[in-house]
């Protein structure tokens, strides 16, 4: 061997390697199983953890939902003689010539059987609205696990899952919000009252405190508000009409649009067929009925906002006493109110076409100040905002009348003459539509013509604290500006006021106010209030008699010529507001004195060019009270 070599050689002459230690075949295996017993106790304490992990969620989980289950039953109302609990205040409306107009709470009268209403109405109900009712014990879980699926994938809430039971339930013990904590109490609410009654009694308290939409609590007071009849007498087409409202009583009462429910009532028929409640050729009879039920609707359709206003004058007169069950009979002429309503909708349509943000109001009084008719608007539906009563617009040149009015209690004529030419005050520049100033006008022409100029001279010389005195005297109460723009109408007042001034200019009463009650009666009929008007002259006559003669010259051959009325004598002004959103016609005849208002709603800042006054509203004047 030679110096430097550390192994020996093979036979063959080449080194051979070293034996590692702990390389043999057995070692290789126990090692193998070695880290096979560790990998299996690392698996088992994993699932171990796991399941520990998911124990302890549940346990939280359970404990978390129990919390929460008792603070939503710790925070229910006493059940307990809730049931019957105090029927809602029923206030009846009537026409002056004693025609019922709507009813506000419930029926005098509650169901005591289910044999009391007819039973196309329970029928519909049930096919609309829960059809496993006598079936279910209060709360329909795979209806409500449907309805989740179909609300997550539709990406909102299209479908509802609430049983007759749970509807029941929210009506008569909780509040409208919408939260988990009132559906939880609800979904408890329901399984309590299922226990405590049969179906049938649930169905009939279910029947008796629902809201129906205008103003009626109770089949009732539905069956009497829609259709003058008892609820044993519905037919099959006004069972489905009513049972269809219950999803969403305002929007789809046919009051508030024909449209909407008609096609309700047709999926209710849809919804009975397809539960076997009647067959295809019923349905068919049944729509045949739809034209003759919604014409007799129509005639009184935009009853609402007058009724609306009625209970708050009532609220206002009795006070504390307006209590119990009540009769009112109004001042309302239930024809005008039909034809102005129709007339309202259709001139609407014809002037803006489908647009959404057009509106119109009209309001028609009595020499007397009694209300015959008053629209709000074109849907009560859509908005319960009334627009006689509450919104407040520029009048435009309407405000002309109380300015020309000041002029003659302070002596002047219709024949005083006064500067139409060109005034700047400060910034502001009025200027004169369509014309040329001729240097001196008579006040008779300067109103006829409306010239802007020479008003706002004018209001300069009546002393501007005058006009404001004379605005409150005539029944404006709302704030005006206090510089001469108030002379062209630049402050903001509601149609109701307005249409004021016209009639104590009409009626030369000064001390006259709308009103639209004429008694209120108990159930027995006492009357509780007896309206009892206290009108008073101008102190000069000759002022009103005046104005009132310009007001005819102004639609004889003005700018009111569109609202003139074949063989009668029309007397009236046009309005029209900066940007020419708003446009307004107040005029008078023999018999009644007429506001209308037509004009866009919202961001618009202007309107079209039709929108002027002396087109739209003074050619529906024309049509309404001619």
């Amino acid at each position: 061997m030679k110096l430097g070599s550390s192994s020996p050689k093979s036979k063959k002459g080449t080194p051979k390697a070293p034996r590692k230690r702990g390389s043999s075949k057995r070692d290789v295996l126990l090692k193998k199983k070695s880290l096979s017993k560790r990998s299996h106790r690392g698996s088992s304490s994993l699932k171990w953890r796991l399941c520990k992990s998911f124990l302890l969620i549940g346990i939280w989980g359970f404990l978390g939902v129990s919390l929460f289950v008792g603070y939503c039953a710790y925070d229910l109302p006493k059940l307990e003689g809730l049931i019957q609990g105090t029927r809602k205040q029923s206030i009846i409306l009537y026409s002056a010539d004693g025609e019922l107009l709507c009813r506000y709470g419930e029926a005098q009268k509650p169901l005591k059987t289910l044999a009391d209403v007819s039973p196309f109405v329970l029928q519909s109900i049930l096919a609309i609205e829960d059809r496993k009712f006598y079936a279910h014990s209060g709360v329909d879980f795979m209806g409500l696990l449907r309805a989740l699926g179909v609300n997550l994938s539709r990406g909102g809430l299209v479908q509802g899952g609430s049983t007759l039971s749970q509807q029941l339930a929210k009506t008569l013990f909780l509040t409208r919000a919408k939260n988990i904590k009132r559906k939880v109490q609800e979904l408890m609410l329901a399984l309590w009252l299922e226990q405590k009654f049969s179906k049938d009694h649930l169905f009939l308290i279910y029947l008796n405190r629902v809201y129906w939409g205008s103003g009626s609590y109770g089949i009732g007071a539905a069956a009497s508000t829609y259709f003058n009849k008892d609820p044993k007498q519905l037919t099959l087409y006004e069972s489905a009409l009513v049972a269809g409202l219950l999803k969403a009583p305002s929007s789809l009462s046919p009051f508030s649009s024909m449209e909407r429910a008609q096609k309700r009532t047709r999926l209710v028929l849809t919804a009975l067929v397809e539960m076997g409640a009647i067959s295809t050729e019923q349905k068919t009879q049944a729509l045949r009925e739809e034209n003759r039920v919604f014409q007799g609707i129509g005639q009184r359709c935009g009853i609402r906002y007058f009724g609306d206003w009625i209970i708050q004058q009532a609220r206002e007169i009795l006070g504390p006493k307006l209590q119990g069950d009540l009769k009112v009979v109004t001042t309302l002429d239930g024809r005008l109110q039909s034809k102005a309503g129709a007339k309202l909708n259709e001139a609407l349509m014809t002037a803006f076409g489908s647009q959404t943000s057009q509106e119109g109001a009209i309001l028609a009084l009595s020499y007397q100040g009694a209300v015959r008719a008053m629209i709000g608007g074109k849907s009560y539906g859509e908005s319960q905002f009334n627009r006689v009563t509450q919104a407040q617009r520029q009048p435009g040149s309407l405000f002309k009348v109380i300015v020309f009015l000041e002029a003659f209690c302070q002596g002047m004529t219709p024949d005083s003459v006064i500067s139409d030419g060109p005034i700047r005050i400060g910034k502001w520049a009025p200027k004169n539509y369509h014309w040329a100033s001729k240097g001196t006008v008579s006040l008779r022409e300067a109103f006829v013509r409306s010239i802007n100029t020479a008003t706002v001279r004018l209001a300069q010389k009546v002393v501007l604290k005058n006009v404001h005195k004379r605005a409150l005297s005539m029944g404006i109460k709302t704030s005006l500006p206090h510089d001469l723009t108030i002379a062209l109408g630049s402050g903001e007042v509601t149609l109701l006021e307005m249409t004021t001034v016209f009639a104590r200019i009409a009626s030369g009463y000064e001390t006259l106010s709308p009103y639209g009650i004429i008694k209120i009666m108990d159930f027995k009929n006492r009357v509780l209030y007896a309206h009892n008007s206290s009108l008073l002259p101008f102190d000069k006559t000759e002022a009103p008699a005046m104005m009132r003669r310009l007001l005819v010259d102004v639609v004889e051959g003005g700018t009111g010529r569109g609202a003139a009325i074949p063989g009668v004598e029309v007397g009236g002004k046009t309005g029209t507001s900066q940007g020419k959103k708003d446009a307004l016609f107040i005029g008078f005849t023999p018999t009644l004195i007429g506001g209308i208002w037509v004009g866009y709603e919202g961001s618009i800042s202007s309107g079209p060019k039709g929108t002027m006054g002396a087109k739209v509203p003074a050619r529906l004047f024309s049509q309404i009270f001619g």
